[in-house]
C-alpha cells in the first residue's frame, strides 16, 4: 500500500501567511519520527527537488500534527488519509498541488501466503480499506 502525503494548513494560516511560494518562510510542523523531518522532496514531471524546512513545533505523534494544523500551528507534509475528513470539511487546506510529495510503501508481513490465517487476511484487507486514498 501507498501513503501519499499532502502539504496542508488551517485555512487560518493560510489568510495570516499566504499560500507557501517558498517553504522556508513558513513555520513547518516537523514530524521527528519520519525520513523527511528537515526537508521535503518533491517531483513535477522530470523535475525533482528536495526544501529544507524548519518550525518551532516537533512531534512524534501523528494525532499531534493533525491536532497542531487544525490549531494553525504551520504547514506539515503529511499522509492524506490521515487529514482527508478535515480536507474535505474545509478545516484544513491543500497547497502545492502541483507538486507531488513524498509517498510512503506500507508492508504487511507475515510468514507465508500459505494458509493464511482468517485473521490474518481479515487484518490485512481492513488495512488496505483504511489506508485507501479518498480526498
Amino acid at each position: 500500500m501507498t501513503l501519499r502525503h499532502v502539504v496542508c494548513a488551517s485555512p487560518d494560516h493560510f489568510a495570516r501567511h499566504g499560500a507557501p511560494q517558498d517553504l522556508g518562510a513558513h513555520d513547518c510542523i516537523q514530524f521527528t519520527l519520519s525520513g523527511h523531518v528537515s526537508e521535503w522532496e518533491f517531483t513535477r514531471g522530470a523535475e525533482r527537488i528536495r526544501v529544507p524546512i524548519d518550525g518551532r513545533y516537533k512531534v512524534t505523534s501523528g494525532l499531534a500534527i493533525r491536532d497542531a494544523l487544525l490549531a494553525g500551528f504551520g504547514l506539515n507534509l503529511i499522509p492524506r488519509q490521515y487529514v482527508a475528513d478535515d480536507i474535505r470539511a474545509g478545516r484544513l487546506a491543500t497547497a502545492l498541488d502541483d507538486w507531488t510529495p513524498v509517498q510512503t510503501a506500507i508492508y504487511a508481513v507475515y510468514p507465508s501466503r500459505r494458509y493464511i490465517l482468517p485473521k490474518v487476511r481479515a487484518f490485512v484487507a481492513f488495512l488496505v480499506e483504511a489506508t485507501r486514498d479518498e480526498a
